[in-house]
């Protein structure tokens, strides 16, 4: 009889312990399962979130490409325009010529054909026939280089006629001014008629 009992009670135990087991792996399975819905709805959301933060990149570099465009053609016009500010603008003299009389500049050009240097005294006559027309006139180094040298390529004279435009400029007869990596020079307009008469465009002309 108390055998009995005793293998009632030790199986009720397990009964017992069997069926708390299965409650507990029933629940631990039903956590489970709320913790994978959990983890698949944060994937989603975080697979949407890429795409999104993708397409929203993709537009932020195309926007920035656009910038970039516009801002190189707003440099290569604000360069243009300051081309031709520089290139437009009156050239301002450092001291006004006085008015001269007629018999003052005749004397001043024969003594400037006599004492100053030929290539100095062309380069101011081919400044002069430009400026005829145009007293503000700027003509560039290498334009007035082809005129100076007309045999020679640039490259070759541009030493030479750097160093006439210095010494011209050192000694007030013509204005200089750098725009960029260009060079332009302009006859004072004052000086202009002390290199621009009947007698030496007749001498040019049978030259």
């Amino acid at each position: 009889m108390l055998g009995w009992l005793i293998k009632r009670s030790v199986s009720k135990k397990f009964s017992e312990i069997d069926n708390a087991m299965k409650n507990s792996f029933t629940n631990l399975r039903d956590d489970m399962d709320q913790v994978s819905q959990w983890v698949s709805h944060f994937k989603e959301k975080h697979e949407k979130h890429d795409t999104v933060l993708g397409k929203n990149n993709s537009r932020l570099s195309a926007h920035e490409k656009e910038i970039s465009s516009l801002n190189m053609r707003l440099e290569q016009l604000e360069m243009m325009m300051e081309i031709k500010h520089a290139i437009d603008q009156p050239a301002k003299e450092s001291q006004p010529n006085p008015i001269q009389s007629t018999s003052e500049i005749l004397a001043k050009k024969e003594s400037l054909r006599e004492d100053m240097p030929p290539s100095q005294y062309r380069v101011c006559r081919i400044l002069a026939f430009m400026q005829e027309l145009d007293s503000k006139k700027w003509t560039s180094q290498k334009d007035l280089a082809s005129e100076m040298y007309k045999d020679k390529e640039y490259i070759k004279c541009r030493s030479a006629i750097a160093q006439l435009v210095n010494i011209l400029e050192a000694d007030g007869y013509l204005l200089k001014k750098k725009v960029q990596r260009s060079v332009y020079v302009q006859l004072r307009e004052g000086s202009i008629p002390l290199f621009l008469d009947e007698r030496i465009k007749n001498s040019d002309k049978k030259k």
